[in-house]
Order: structure tokens, then C-alpha cells, then sequence
């Protein structure tokens, strides 16, 4: 039988532990949580706990341990003690992979290699994205369209089709300003050499 937890044990017990309303039901979870699952699991728990005696009729004990079981608190409390279990199992998984890797013969060493380092070191992925912002100077691209289709010797009608009636003399009178600007080499806005 379990022993039965003093209140001087409140500071290790967890938040779902300390919220049962006694003792008895701290004792059932600790004893489902320790006893080996299957048939009479939640009876040898009941029982331990000390709810019933042995002698009991074991339907109304299989009853009244399922009722408890079913109890929201004692579930969360089941939870919170088998994660402490677990957890105390660390050594013995770690010792097992040990085992496992040293075994030449074995054909799960290498993933057993890869449980060890992936825990110890995991790998880690990094991604990185590089975003340009372009801004487009949509009077400018069309000049510059425009002076290809000169270099290329395309007609005027062509143009025309392309830009738009309106805007040659626009695209001319830019070229024209350009030109100006290269032949008295300024070179930065504001200042002539």
C-alpha cells in the first residue's frame, strides 16, 4: 500500500496533485500511475488507495474505481504524475541508446546515433530571403525604350503604335534635355563642370 502524503509534501506535489480534495485520491493516482496497466488496474489502485478492502465485492470496488477514474481532477492529476515518471525514465532511455549504438550488430545503431546527437545537437535550419525594392520610374523606362527603338531604326508609325501619339513629342522633348545635359557635362544634379 502507498503511503499517505502529509501535508508537509504539499511543496512537491504538482497543481493538479495539491487540487484533490484528500489524500486517499493523491494515493489512488500515485498507485494507477505506478501499478502495471491492464485488467484490475483501477481496482488494485482503488484498494491501495484505500477505498475498500480487498474482501470488498470486487464489482462494486470495479465500479467505484471507474467512477473515481472518470473524475476530471484525478485525470489531470494521472497526467501530471505520469509526466514526472517519464521524466525519471531519462537515464535508463539514455543508457538503452548507449546500448543500442555500441551494438555493432545492431540495425538500429544509427538511428540510434541520430536520437543522441539530434537531442544533444540538434540541426538546425536556417532560411534566408532577400527582397529587393525596386522603384519604378515608369516615365524614365519608357525614355529608355524610346532611344532603343531609335538605335534600332524602328519608324514612327510603330512608335506611334507603341506610345501613343501624344507622347513622342513628350519622349523628344526629354531626349532633347538629356542631350543638353551631356554636352554641358553636368555630371551631378545642381552643379556644371
Amino acid at each position: 500500500m502507498t503511503a499517505i502524503a502529509s501535508k508537509d509534501d504539499f511543496g512537491q506535489l504538482g497543481q493538479a496533485m495539491r487540487a484533490l480534495p484528500n489524500d486517499r485520491m493523491r494515493n489512488f493516482v500515485r498507485a494507477y500511475v505506478v501499478h502495471p496497466p491492464g485488467p484490475g488496474a483501477l481496482v488494485n489502485s482503488y484498494v491501495a488507495a484505500g477505498y475498500g478492502t480487498p474482501d470488498s465485492k470486487r464489482t462494486s470496488l470495479s465500479k467505484s474505481a471507474y467512477t473515481l477514474s472518470r473524475d476530471e481532477r484525478i485525470i489531470l492529476a494521472i497526467h501530471e504524475e505520469a509526466q514526472k515518471l517519464l521524466r525519471l525514465g531519462h537515464p535508463e532511455a539514455v543508457s538503452v541508446l548507449y546500448e543500442v549504438m555500441r551494438d555493432s550488430k545492431s540495425k538500429d545503431r544509427v538511428r540510434a546515433a541520430s536520437a543522441i546527437l539530434d537531442r544533444c545537437d540538434p540541426l538546425t535550419t536556417t532560411h534566408r530571403v532577400d527582397v529587393t525594392h525596386r522603384q519604378i520610374d515608369y516615365e524614365q523606362e519608357e525614355l529608355e525604350q524610346y532611344k532603343a527603338m531609335i538605335e534600332l531604326g524602328v519608324s514612327r508609325e510603330k512608335m506611334r503604335e507603341v506610345f501613343g501619339g501624344n507622347t513622342i513629342p513628350k519622349l523628344e522633348r526629354r531626349l532633347a534635355e538629356e542631350a543638353k545635359v551631356i554636352e554641358g557635362k553636368v555630371i551631378n544634379e545642381g552643379s556644371t563642370q
